[in-house]
């Protein structure tokens, strides 16, 4: 008799809110290592099954990791590959105003639904005017954020940002061939024409506001990165192959 117990698996993702098991969830497997650890960890999540009734030292499954056998399940399991690859986060052009009524200032920001809440990175709070006038150090920031190809209100979403002492860190790592990418797809809104070239994106928008941003499920061409349709254009993210990292190819010329 086997002691393999079959463990039934939760229908609901949490990451994305639709009606599959996180194991299937197609931005999930597209997530970098480290988003995925954080992710369970912050969830609850057990590492084996990936069930949220859980912790992995309870879990009932012996069906470990295929690849090394450890209590992790095989999409946790971890590769040299994973230290060296290059991830692609969802970025978007937005125009951001602190009232409704007011001329809004391009701001370049992520879309993470693996983020439980929207924040800004403490350092680029002194970019918003009126937060010099009335609190320093705020906790939270209210703005007004829409979309470059639509200004209507059906595109405009409120956003209550919790403010966060995050390092400046530039998204992607690596320049990107662009062409490279965009030549395969055709023609459409890019909600961020510059999603190739590292550079700063101070604000996070979290799956608080997955609901008012997400249109439809992500698609998956293996040719590209994944894609994703929001209020602000499309979105690319996901792991991106060596031929389409400039700077690799750069050293490859080189030798």
């Amino acid at each position: 008799m086997s002691n393999n117990f079959i463990v039934p698996e939760d229908s609901y993702c949490g990451l994305c809110r639709r009606n599959h098991p996180l194991r299937k969830c197609r931005r999930f497997l597209s997530m970098p290592y480290d988003t995925k650890l954080d992710f369970i960890e912050r969830e609850r999540i057990c590492r084996n099954c990936l069930g949220t009734t859980h912790t992995v030292r309870y879990c009932p499954s012996k069906d470990y990791c295929h690849k090394c056998q450890r209590s992790h399940n095989t999409i946790l399991h971890y590769s040299d590959e994973d230290s060296h690859s290059v991830q692609l986060e969802m970025t978007a052009m937005v125009y951001l105003a602190e009232f409704t009524n007011e001329e809004g200032v391009l701001w370049r920001i992520r879309l993470d639904p693996s983020q439980a809440y929207s924040s800004i990175a403490a350092w680029s709070i002194y970019k918003i005017r009126t937060l010099t006038n009335f609190k320093l150090c705020p906790e939270t920031v209210l703005v007004y954020l829409w979309s470059r190809f639509d200004g209507g209100e059906r595109h405009k979403v409120q956003a209550n940002l919790k403010v966060v002492d995050r390092p400046m860190e530039k998204t992607p790592k690596l320049l990107l061939k662009r062409d490279n990418i965009l030549r395969r797809v055709n023609k459409i809104s890019v909600a961020d024409v510059h999603f190739w070239n590292p550079d700063y994106a101070p604000i996070t928008l979290g799956s608080d506001l997955a609901t008012n941003i997400y249109i439809g499920a992500p698609k998956t061409n293996p040719m590209l990165p994944m894609s994703q349709c929001t209020i602000f254009g499309w979105t690319f993210f996901g792991h991106v192959k060596k031929a389409d990292i400039k700077e690799e190819r750069d050293k490859k010329k080189k030798k």
